[in-house]
């Protein structure tokens, strides 16, 4: 349960952190992938309508605010 304002993280295979989006929803997300997106995300991670494929795996998603 993810609220709007937290952070997602993704990883590679490597287990690296090598993304981040803000959460818009518990099914949105605003991310920069080649440009400004808003994307779904599932608990596999984004999901990217134009390539039909999840393009970033998700890791976990932190509250900042209280």
């Amino acid at each position: 349960e993810s609220e709007c304002g937290d952070i997602a993280f993704f990883d590679d295979e490597g287990g690296n952190i090598n993304h981040a989006g803000i959460m818009l929803s518990n099914y949105e997300i605003l991310h920069c992938y080649g440009k400004v997106r808003i994307d779904s995300i599932d608990s596999s991670g984004i999901f990217n309508s134009e390539q039909n494929r999840h393009t970033h795996r998700l890791r976990f998603v932190k509250s900042f605010l209280s």
